[in-house]
């Protein structure tokens, strides 16, 4: 899981620093235990600080990451999520949680980070 292509939505792109997006595909690719398709990023702030627990279900894990940033701190939830599209290749699409939909239309609002 989480290995071929990533793709990030035009939200992620725009309003997501892309220090923390970098930061969040790394959390992933350094997982310690067996990845979960669903990774959940629950990003806060104090102060000039930004907050990221990390969590994945199966199995059962979480990380909590705090550094200073030079940017005000993004608060937010934001799942990535692995899959294999039709040929049965894998990618992994970075999304908030809020916007949660997958229809066809989803798929144009993708933006390749490889």
């Amino acid at each position: 899981m989480f290995s071929g292509n990533r793709y990030l939505t035009k939200r992620i792109h725009e309003e997501l620093p892309l220090f923390l997006q970098l930061f969040l595909w790394n959390c992933i690719a350094e997982l310690p235990v067996p990845k979960d398709y669903l990774q959940i990023f629950r990003l806060s702030g104090a102060g000039s600080q930004q907050i990221i627990m990390h969590s994945q279900e199966v199995p059962p894990y979480e990380k909590r990451y705090q550094f200073a940033v030079p940017f005000s701190p993004v608060t937010a939830k934001i799942y990535v999520i692995s899959e294999y599209d039709a040929n049965q290749k894998p990618y992994a699409t970075m999304l908030f949680a809020d916007c949660l939909l997958y229809t066809s239309d989803a798929a144009d609002d993708r933006i390749s980070v490889d």
